[in-house]
């Protein structure tokens, strides 16, 4: 008998889709329903090895002993900055309020979380910060920091150093970056916080920073959701731009045969090249992301030592 061209063909789930489902993935050696995933290694491998206690267990040993280390670190150098009083006087510090302890606990998971060593003490230097804060107002902005630099390792501070050290060149034969410096104050008068032509496409970060381009979505996302870096709203502008024709050029258009009225419909507008061409979006740092990466930079200069810090390596940022 023919078979009929019209009756649905089954197609066999794939093992990703009977995985969703919680169905056996077939195969020979497959484990049992509700193994654990060990097992089901163990099983395809054709052996019956102890993965929890050889693999698992002797990996998270190791990571224990790294964290410890690890927040011994940023402790230390929290207590460097605060004069070396030493384990005792830091508890104290840190004990003294319910935010304090706070952001201690905060501190110490950030820590134990990264193989980064500048992160380590970079978080240790913000802990320092917050325990010698008076204000509520510093208690937050530490606490702010805290958590953004909990999310972020090298990559996610490499864009931020870019963003806040740097501005896109203004002319063509410029260098691709060249440093931003901030205005200095005149008259006495502070100047207050601006992002100046720290203005910055995902292109020209991906050209200056090739490395970053595949992920820059990613990382771009991860400091604006902290508040250290903020996306410039060009919809303004665009539409300006767009509603800048003439109206006594679109009378001329639509105008045919006199007498005051259209006697065709109006031939499409052409738009300039100028109205065209959307500009592209850009994102600028903030006052947060700053400080932010301050914090980074004077951990880098501790990290690498005496001999490699030097008065040109400074941030190039506004003294506070």
């Amino acid at each position: 008998m023919a078979e009929d061209k019209d009756e649905p063909t089954t197609i066999e789930p794939t093992p990703f889709e009977r995985s969703i489902t919680g169905a056996t993935v077939a195969g020979e050696g497959a484990a049992p329903a509700g193994a654990s995933p060990w097992a089901t290694v163990a099983a395809f491998a054709g052996a019956a090895l102890p993965f929890t206690e050889i693999v698992a267990g002797r990996v998270f040993d190791e990571f224990r002993a790294d964290a410890r280390a690890r927040v011994d670190d940023m402790l230390a150098a929290a207590d460097k900055d605060l004069g070396g009083g030493g384990p005792d006087k830091l508890a104290d510090r840190a004990g003294h309020s319910a935010q304090k302890r706070l952001i201690t606990a905060m501190a110490v998971d950030a820590a134990a979380s990264t193989a980064w060593p500048v992160k380590v003490i970079a978080l240790g230097r913000v802990l320092a910060a917050g325990l010698v804060a008076t204000d509520e107002a510093t208690l937050d902005d530490a606490q702010l920091a805290l958590r953004a630099m909990a999310d972020m390792e090298r990559l996610h501070a490499s864009l931020l150093e870019l963003l806040v050290r740097w501005q896109p060149r203004r002319a063509i034969g410029d260098p691709r970056a060249e440093p931003y410096a901030h205005p200095r104050p005149w008259g006495g008068k502070p100047i207050p916080w601006q992002a100046g032509q720290r203005k910055w496409t995902y292109d020209r970060v991906g050209n200056v920073r090739p490395q970053l381009r595949p992920l820059l979505p990613s990382l771009m996302g991860t400091l604006q959701r902290h508040g250290l870096a903020v996306q410039n709203d060009a919809t303004t502008g665009a539409v300006e731009r767009y509603a800048a024709t003439p109206a006594d050029d679109i009378h001329r258009r639509a105008m045919r045969g006199g007498g005051g009225l259209p006697t065709s419909p109006a031939a499409p507008l052409k738009p300039s090249a100028r109205e065209r061409e959307m500009p592209a979006p850009t994102w600028s740092p903030t006052e947060l992301g700053e400080r932010v990466l301050g914090f980074y930079l004077r951990a880098a200069e501790l990290a690498a030592g005496p001999s490699q810090s030097s008065s040109s390596r400074q941030p190039n940022l506004p003294n506070k």
